[in-house]
């Protein structure tokens, strides 16, 4: 799941219509990663990679646009995880593009 948001106008007329326009730079963009079925060893990569880049930044490529997202960061250190059974390993977090 991928979300935007960024600062939206909108100019209000007296025929009751109205337009909306961009006031600012382009939208962050923000990721819901959720990665399901998941062995041993790949939950222990994803876990890894979490504990990693808890703190630093890194680059994201858009798996919608193919684009990279050069300044990214994981939201807050919370990472899900559930496991269900030995090949039923679930992880979310959410990476947010940073300004």
């Amino acid at each position: 799941m991928k979300t935007s948001f960024g600062n939206t106008k909108v100019v209000e007329f007296l025929d009751g219509s109205s337009q909306r326009y961009s006031a600012g730079a382009a939208p962050l963009r923000q990721w819901i990663v959720r990665l399901e079925r998941l062995d041993a060893r790949e939950d222990a990569l994803v876990t890894a990679f979490v504990k990693n880049n808890v703190e630093g930044t890194f680059v994201f490529n858009d798996p919608f646009s193919g684009i990279s997202a050069t300044k990214c960061a994981l939201r807050g250190p919370e990472m899900q995880n559930v496991i269900a059974g030995e090949l039923n390993q679930e992880s979310a977090f959410v990476i947010e593009e940073l300004p």
